[in-house]
């Protein structure tokens, strides 16, 4: 169900649920007022130019009510919601998003298999350690920055840029250079490069060439690349023309970054309803629903962060949930301007990696000859298939371990994982918590106990697939 699939009064339905919705998630006066007092929702609706009847989105307010205060009560509202008509159409909205986001993926796929594996073991580990269910992440193969640092500077940022410098202008020598590196990552990967994106720990809006670096990746790749900025309202001009590319192509669900309430205010006054239909708002004003990432600034200022949260911590839908990376990307940052390259993959942010991404390896060009040795080079050096016979093996540091008689189980923040089958499994898991074994070791070890070298080595397998074992490919890791 594309925007252009819909008749008029769907979309119109559709786009003004939506504004309803992040009213009710992004600005705390409001929400109060619809479930506090629901005789003035009209009026509320009114004055937010929201145009639907409060009958039809009165179910959605139940949502930030306090009837709605754990994940069951929830659900069962949620099952309520979509026995109306509107909530009918607004499911069956974000269902066709979430399906258009696995689409993206599946028809994305690196032509490389070594990639392709690194690709969904680092996913699944992402998953499991640091992102949560219902994020609709595409994971992008390529983050490109065309900037140095970042004009914005919010004090909360999870990459902590400094303060913008410099950018990279669309000159006829970039420009031929852009679409070489283009071109190579191409050669590489193929299809998989659908996925990128044209910025990073930057904003897009302070490359006042940016839509042309983005029309050369749309005529290269196919795709519209998905865009976020923090700066919607710092040059409508601009903002307007990035929502007018979204027609060129599939829409490519655009993100604004809404760092104040007046500003999400001034947003849904600036920019219609309809207008904002395939675009996203990430809401990191104080008094909105979502939380901030714990990386980058917000580990040294955790204190100003908690004291934000308490505004909201009490309220019914508040999911607790403690996010510890923004990362997406899952592949190659790189920066234009600088000419480096880093592989990389999301991470709960800790001392080592502070700005939520692990970096696996590293590298610099000068050309797309070059940029194109530092793909190879990275897949060759840090994406290994298969665990080494001599490579000790050892759970995620992250993952909590439970035994069972018949095998064990592992517990992160996300997910919970299991692998039982029999009294031999249960003593693999064993060798493995020790964390002091070789494969090789381990696999003989299970020999002695009665299991098969190719059941052992599968298990192995199965465990380094998932993305469950300790990762031995970051730059500086210790064997």
């Amino acid at each position: 169900m594309s925007t252009g699939a819909l008749d008029a009064s769907a979309q119109h339905d559709i786009a003004h649920t939506k504004r309803f919705l992040e009213r009710l998630g992004g600005d705390q006066d409001f929400r109060h007022a619809a479930w506090q007092s629901p005789s003035t929702l009209d009026g509320l609706l009114e004055s937010a130019g929201i145009d639907l009847p409060a009958s039809a989105l009165q179910p959605f307010c139940r949502l930030v009510g306090p009837e709605c205060r754990t994940q069951d009560a929830r659900n069962a509202i949620l099952d309520e919601v979509r026995t109306y008509p509107l909530g009918q159409l607004w499911d069956a909205w974000t269902n066709n998003l979430n399906e258009q986001c696995r689409l993206a993926e599946t028809q994305a796929v690196a032509t490389v298999p070594r990639l392709l594996s690194w690709r969904r073991r680092q996913i699944r580990r992402a998953k499991s350690e640091c992102i949560s269910d219902g994020d609709r992440s595409t994971f992008p193969l390529f983050a490109f920055e065309l900037s140095r640092g970042c004009s914005v500077q919010c004090w909360f940022c999870a990459w902590d840029p400094p303060k913008l410098r410099d950018y990279l202008p669309y000159t006829p020598e970039n420009r031929q250079l852009w679409r070489e590196i283009l071109g190579a990552g191409w050669d590489v990967f193929g299809s998989g490069c659908k996925t990128a994106v044209c910025f990073h720990a930057t904003d897009p809006s302070d490359n006042p060439d940016y839509f042309e670096f983005l029309r050369d990746v749309r005529e290269l790749y196919g795709v519209h690349p998905q865009t976020t900025t923090a700066r919607p309202l710092k040059n409508i001009t601009w903002t307007r023309e990035l929502l007018s590319l979204q027609s060129v192509l599939p829409p490519s669900f655009d993100r604004f970054s809404v760092l104040t309430v007046n500003e999400l205010r001034k947003i849904h006054t600036t920019f219609s309803a309809e207008e904002l239909i395939n675009t996203s708002l990430a809401f990191q004003n104080r008094g909105a629903l979502a939380h901030k990432a714990r990386s980058g600034r917000t580990l040294a200022g955790h204190h100003r962060i908690e004291a934000e949260e308490r505004v909201v911590q009490d309220e019914p839908m508040r999911p607790n949930v403690i996010q510890g990376t923004i990362e997406c990307t899952c592949g190659y940052l790189v920066n234009m301007l600088d000419r480096t390259v880093k592989l990389v993959s999301p991470c709960f942010a800790s001392e080592r990696w502070p700005l939520g991404y692990t970096v696996h390896a590293e590298g610099t060009f000068s050309d797309a000859a070059e940029f194109r040795d530092v793909l190879l080079r990275t897949v060759d050096e840090a994406m290994a298939e298969h665990k080494e016979a001599g490579e000790r093996i050892a759970f995620r540091e992250d993952l909590a371990y439970l035994p069972q008689s018949d095998g064990f189980v592992l517990t992160s923040r996300y997910r919970q994982h299991g692998a039982k089958a029999s009294r031999l499994v249960a003593q693999l898991g064993e060798l493995i918590r020790c964390g002091t074994f070789s494969a090789g070791e381990i696999t003989d070890r299970m020999i002695l106990e009665g299991m098969s070298g190719l059941d052992a080595a599968a298990w192995l397998d199965r465990l380094y697939q998932g993305g469950l074992l300790a990762d031995t490919s970051v730059a500086g890791h210790q064997n």
